[in-house]
């Protein structure tokens, strides 16, 4: 998997195939971070937690880099 092209097509705003080496990358990756954060905040839900990076993401999407693009139902 090449991380440089990765960033290419999430930066350029490019989908991402369902299903794919990257969108199967990036979601198990959000799911190791919002469950350990869970794990180190006991009153939270991981899936609260998942919601919570979401919007926060779009409150600070000037100075982030930008979200992937997936046309996807299993979320």
């Amino acid at each position: 998997m090449n991380n440089d092209e990765l960033s290419y097509i999430i930066d350029n705003k490019e989908p991402i195939e369902i299903s794919s080496e990257y969108e199967v990358e990036i979601r198990a990756s959000q799911l190791v971070v919002t469950n350990y954060i869970a794990n180190k905040l006991p009153n939270d839900k991981s899936i609260d937690i998942n919601d919570y990076l979401f919007m926060y993401s779009k409150k600070v999407k000037d100075i982030v880099k930008p979200y992937h693009l997936c046309r996807n139902t299993n979320y």
